[in-house]
């Protein structure tokens, strides 16, 4: 009898600390979240609200606080661009808060974390609006800041023109801007293939960088850029065949005069071209890489009595190109050096055409030089070379 009362009483003391524990476990907390996904929230720049409300319980009155990026809302419930309606709670319950927003026209991403407080315990709500509508998603990121950064170096607020600039909308719905995803892969971002900016009033500096599809530029016809720089643009096109017309600058005869204090064109697989009136101190050009029915010229156009090519120094170097041809320009001085020549298939190209002071410098590859000017004119070295002819 002892012994069967002793296994009762174990029994007993099992059972209850067994309870006592699961009360312990199950004890309610001070705040739940029916849907913790809903504790991360992120939204395009063009949406005023989050994706979702947020459901959650409370055993007392609770407030929030909002902090947006590193600074913390003097305001209950709110900052300059999102808030929560309601803000706050006087009594235990379940409440859902719903979490609105303010258009983002800044062009950058932005965070910001909601607090909810209950009797010293906190849930928190993680809040980012991107910097770009969903339609714009498709856009190469780092293209549109280069864009950004282009409008500001030219003054882009003094634009005659200047629709959309800036804003959340996808690039292609800028004031002349054409985009194109040129793989047709929706893992490739839509990217920048020509800059139409004629007569709009751009002053100042330019400067593009990283445009990989970038095969048509206007924007010195009818503006007053002082410089222009032109790094790593035209790299990528679909098609090898358009890969021959390619060309990351031209000013053509229909353009008004240009004056620029200085162009420089690096590494670059598009050609150049310059037959209408353009005038500059210094042409860089530099580290380029082009097929055999490419070149780079300067030289007005025969049709367009008018026009005229005006350069004080033209340097070309570290260059693979089909020719280069500046005849009746006027160049103070030309420099070419370390560049390599190619011929096409017939054998052509692979020459240098000028009527210009010129030195080429070690350069391979070479058919024949020409010169229109006298032989003390053309200075050539450590070149290897069929053919220089100069007038005697």
């Amino acid at each position: 009898m002892t012994r069967l009362n002793f296994i009762k009483s174990a029994i007993i003391i099992a059972s209850t600390v067994f309870f006592l524990s699961s009360c312990e476990d199950k004890e309610p907390k001070d705040i739940m979240v029916e849907n913790e996904t809903a504790l991360t929230q992120t939204s395009f720049a063009d949406e005023t609200s989050g994706k979702s409300g947020v459901t959650f319980v409370t055993n007392g009155a609770w407030t929030s606080t909002i902090t947006e990026g590193t600074t913390k809302s003097t305001k209950s419930g709110t900052t300059s661009w999102v808030s929560i309606t309601p803000d706050h709670g006087n009594s235990a319950g379940t409440y859902t808060i719903i979490i609105s927003l303010e258009p983002n026209t800044t062009g950058k991403a932005r965070s910001a974390t909601i607090t909810i407080s209950c009797n010293g315990m906190d849930i928190t709500i993680a809040v980012t609006q991107k910097g770009v509508s969903a339609n714009a998603e498709d856009d190469d990121a780092d293209e549109r800041e280069m864009l950004i950064a282009f409008y500001k170096s030219t003054n882009g607020d003094n634009w005659l023109r200047k629709d959309n600039w800036c804003s959340d909308k996808p690039i292609s719905e800028w004031y002349g801007i054409r985009t194109y995803n040129w793989h047709r892969n929706e893992s490739v971002r839509n990217r920048v293939e020509s800059i139409e900016l004629p007569n709009n009033n751009l002053t100042g500096s330019a400067h593009l960088a990283n445009l990989q599809s970038l095969y048509h530029l206007n924007i010195l016809d009818g503006n007053k850029i002082e410089s222009l720089t032109i790094d790593n643009c035209g790299n990528e096109l679909p098609d090898e065949n358009m890969n021959n017309y390619n060309s990351v600058f031209q000013h053509s005869s229909k353009y008004s005069q240009s004056n620029l204090k200085s162009l420089k064109i690096t590494n670059t697989n598009a050609f150049v071209y310059v037959d209408g009136s353009f005038s500059a101190d210094s042409v860089i050009i530099s580290d380029c890489n082009l097929s055999a029915q490419e070149y780079i010229y300067f030289d007005p156009h025969p049709a367009a009595v008018s026009t005229s090519v005006v350069v004080g120094t033209l340097i070309v170097s570290n260059c693979t190109m089909g020719y280069f041809y500046a005849n009746k320009s006027t160049i103070g001085n030309i420099i070419i050096d370390n560049c390599t020549f190619l011929a096409d298939e017939h054998g052509n190209n692979a020459y240098i055409y000028v009527g210009n002071r010129t030195q080429v410098n070690n350069c391979r590859g070479l058919r024949f030089i020409y010169s229109s000017r006298e032989c003390s004119d053309l200075i050539v070295t450590n070149t290897i070379c069929n053919d220089i002819q100069c007038k005697q």
